[in-house]
């Protein structure tokens, strides 16, 4: 447990980090920290590059306070995929500023390691590469490494962006899904603002025992999507057979399908569509998450109900827009 002195200091930090969402040196959007969850140690943010090439993404990286900390460097990596000569296939970044103890002090403030992760993404520092083959890509055939460093923040990218369309056209009416922030996908800011690497959709399901509730449906999507299959999880939770204890939601026919027959065919929206169908359908679902609540749901209907109301009513509260 962090004593009170060391609290007050990653306040103080992530206060300072909130700042940079405006600042013209080095733009940073905190996604996550201590302050929203003081068990966890762990800082979350996406980096808003301004060099060519970067500058048409955001990549969000994560900070691992150590039990040490501030007399203990932070731990970093990065969450989006990114093709640089400074960062390994984990997403291990290697930072000067933090590798010894003549760099990293306790006063060292978390704003200058951020600062120094956007100074090496927009400045490669190639005599260091954790990654030789793109570092002698980027001195020798340029226009290569661009393509390539391109096609991953691309495809994945735009792809989303056609996916988000879709799902905005087909809820349209009823709003039984948006996506959490609205993207303008006519404009680079789209990509550049938004971690589309994990989106976050709002679900507002239109039965009972779930109606009037909100609920966070985060998708991360992995560094060859869509060929490979999507992580759906529940980040509110919810009284259902079909979503485990930490939300982790992956029973879903479709996403069993996904894993055994990779298509291009599927997309999140009909993943969407099904979540919906099998949290209000329930006589459907075969593999549930929790049996114990599917037994319940046959053998106590109303008990089931009552509880997944109180439920929603306590942790799925509409959020004011």
């Amino acid at each position: 447990m962090a004593s009170s002195g060391t609290n007050r200091r990653i306040l103080s930090e992530v206060t300072k980090l909130q700042a940079l969402a405006s600042s013209s040196e080095c733009k940073f959007l905190l996604d996550k920290s201590p302050v929203d969850d003081p068990s966890s140690n762990v800082i979350l943010g996406r980096i808003l590059p301004k060099s060519n090439i970067y500058n048409q993404a955001a990549f969000q990286i994560e900070i691992k306070l150590p039990a040490e900390y501030p007399f203990k460097a932070p731990e970093l990596r990065f969450v989006t995929p990114i093709y640089h000569p400074n960062v390994d296939e984990k997403g291990k970044i290697c930072v000067d500023l933090i590798n010894t103890s003549e760099t990293f002090k306790p006063t060292t403030p978390l704003t200058d390691v951020v600062k120094a992760v956007a100074n090496l993404i927009d400045s490669p520092n190639i005599d260091h590469a954790l990654n030789p083959e793109i570092a002698a890509e980027y001195t020798q055939n340029k226009s290569t490494f661009e393509r390539k460093a391109l096609d991953l923040m691309a495809s994945k990218h735009i792809r989303l962006l056609k996916d988000l369309a879709h799902i905005d056209e087909t809820f349209k009416s009823d709003r039984l899904f948006f996506i959490k922030k609205k993207l303008d996908a006519s404009t680079c800011d789209a990509i550049h603002e938004t971690d589309l690497t994990h989106p976050i959709f709002i679900y507002t399901p239109q039965q009972s025992p779930y109606l009037g509730g909100e609920f966070e449906i985060e998708i991360s999507l992995p560094l060859d999507y869509p060929s490979t299959t999507p992580r759906v999880k529940f980040r509110t939770p919810i009284y259902s057979p079909v979503v485990d204890e930490s939300g982790t939601l992956s029973c879903l026919p479709i996403l069993q399908r996904w894993q055994t027959y990779p298509t291009n065919s599927v997309q999140l929206r009909d993943i969407l569509v099904e979540i919906d169908y099998y949290i209000t359908h329930l006589e459907d679902v075969d593999e549930p998450h929790r049996p114990g609540l599917l037994i319940e749901w046959n053998d106590d209907p109303a008990g089931f109900v009552k509880t997944a109301e109180q439920q929603t009513k306590e942790l799925a509260k509409p959020q004011k827009r």
